[in-house]
């Protein structure tokens, strides 16, 4: 549903908000861009960090938890 990517001016650092409808959608992504994308993505950054942030499944934790992903639950907020 969303892909944001925003660099520091002095390009030392980029953060990526990626934003899924659910954790099947969620899934499919990492599925392609383990296939397509991964290889040549990690070659342009290191990642330092990952935050989970929403309700993610058994299969998502299973999946994000080997890459380092911290997981965050939602307890509040809202959305205009």
């Amino acid at each position: 549903m969303t892909y944001d990517w925003h660099v520091m001016s002095d390009g030392s650092e980029v953060h990526i908000h990626e934003r899924y409808a659910d954790n099947d959608a969620a899934l499919v992504h990492l599925g392609n861009f383990g296939q397509k994308f991964a290889e040549r993505f990690m070659g342009l950054v290191t990642p330092r960090s990952f935050v989970v942030y929403g309700p993610a499944d058994d299969r998502v934790r299973e999946a994000l938890t080997p890459m380092g992903a911290v997981f965050m639950e939602s307890f509040g907020g809202f959305r205009r």
